[in-house]
């Protein structure tokens, strides 16, 4: 016959047994999740590197393209000042030249 306090006990164990095994598995999955997740931020980490890079080139080309235009730009201005000036000193010449021809 067995005593129902030593059948605790041995149940009592048991359970605590049970209990280790399974946080022993948990903490398994755990450091399994935990590099999983650190080769995933490492690659996210990568990754964004990468991106960062890319960006900051295509802003430096977007710069100098802006640079470029700026430049085309101040040419055109310049051109059409120029056009503009010599147009109104033909119709300067022109105005000169009907007052000449027409005494008054």
């Amino acid at each position: 016959m067995t005593n129902p306090s030593t059948d605790v006990a041995v149940l009592q164990l048991e359970v605590l047994k049970k209990i280790q095994a399974e946080l022993a598995a948990l903490r398994g999955d755990v450091t399994g999740l935990r590099k999983d997740l650190d080769t995933g931020l490492g690659a996210v980490r990568a990754e964004l590197h990468e991106v960062r890079s890319e960006l900051h080139d295509g802003l430096t080309r977007v710069r100098t393209e802006l640079a470029g235009l700026r430049g085309d730009m101040d040419v055109g201005f310049t051109a059409t000042r120029m056009q503009n000036d010599r147009r109104f000193l033909d119709h300067e010449r022109r105005l000169r030249e009907l007052e000449g021809t027409n005494p008054r």
